[in-house]
């Protein structure tokens, strides 16, 4: 048996574990990459912020308590469509105080354009894929070799 990539180990593990299973260690590893992503974006959102403090930033009274890059949402969720999904930003539903997250700004002619938190998410997905194809592959792998024996 070839385990050498991180595919033939999964088609592998799939002949062994049940569905429950199965899901079960998908739910582990998505939870670890999602912690991993979320990690990554609150850190590059903090980095490119133009204030460390937003008390200061803003029009008074539309200010939001926290930063933007402190109240990063991020979630397991389960779904018919696509099974066991992480998410990590806002969504186009977010009603949250920084909803804004989720907007494209063009920019103006005095002000150039922001990255919203798709750029982020993006960006930290790219930086942290090889940690989370390990912790993929190192949990296949485990789990194939308690089944294998």
């Amino acid at each position: 048996m070839d385990f050498s990539t991180f595919e033939n180990t999964y088609k592998e593990l799939e002949k062994f574990v049940d569905d429950a299973s199965l899901e079960k260690i998908n739910r582990k590893v998505i939870k670890q990459a999602v912690e991993i992503g979320h990690a990554e974006t609150v850190s590059l959102i903090k980095s490119r912020a133009y204030s460390s403090d937003n008390s200061k930033s803003g029009r008074k009274g539309a200010r939001p308590s926290g930063h933007a890059g402190d109240n990063v949402p991020k979630k397991v969720t389960k779904s018919k469509d696509y099974g066991i999904s992480g998410v990590v930003g806002w969504d186009r539903s977010d009603r949250s105080e920084h909803f804004y997250m989720k907007f494209q700004e063009f920019g103006t002619s005095t002000e150039p354009p922001h990255q919203t938190a798709k750029h982020f998410i993006r960006d930290a997905t790219k930086n942290s894929q090889d940690e989370m194809q390990a912790i993929m592959s190192r949990e296949y792998e485990k789990a194939l070799s308690e089944v294998l024996g």
